[in-house]
């Protein structure tokens, strides 16, 4: 499976001494904004692009959370599984009882099927929104840096 990685902290105009300081906590704190930020972007993209029953998997797009050693990361993934629409016109029989994973789903939508074109609309979303994700977060870490007297 693929997956798309930022390294947002990278694009934060931070001097290492003041970034040595920052705890994992604070770390999310200042990611968490431009991480909704991306969230909502690729939510609306889902709709805008997939008209037709987008519902379920435009609402799967969830941030996970995590930190550890000192490191914090936020990932912006689809989780559940997206419903089959019973309208197929193969006549197989399915072995599953539902349908496929919402990530297996958003994978196939990104980078196509032999059946399905490409429509790269996860690359085309964090592109176009790099930089207003990059001031949110600019912004939260400002925020975070005098919070701390730093």
């Amino acid at each position: 499976m693929a997956k798309f990685v930022s390294y947002a902290m990278d694009d934060l105009q931070i001097p290492f001494d003041k970034m040595s300081r920052l705890s994992a906590a604070d770390l999310l704190d200042i990611l968490r904004p431009g991480a909704e930020l991306m969230r909502q972007a690729i939510v609306d993209a889902v709709k805008s692009t997939f008209t037709q029953r987008s519902g379920s998997l435009a609402g799967s797009w969830v941030l996970t959370e995590s930190s550890a050693e000192g490191n914090a990361e936020i990932t912006i993934e689809p989780l559940g599984v997206h419903p089959t629409n019973g309208r197929g016109i193969r006549k197989k029989k399915r072995k599953k009882s539902g349908g496929d994973a919402n990530a297996v789903v958003a994978y196939a939508l990104e980078y196509g099927t032999p059946r399905i074109p490409a429509r790269h609309y996860i690359q085309h979303t964090t592109e176009e929104k790099a930089e207003e994700v990059t001031a949110a977060m600019q912004e939260a870490m400002n925020k975070k840096l005098e919070q701390l007297g730093l």
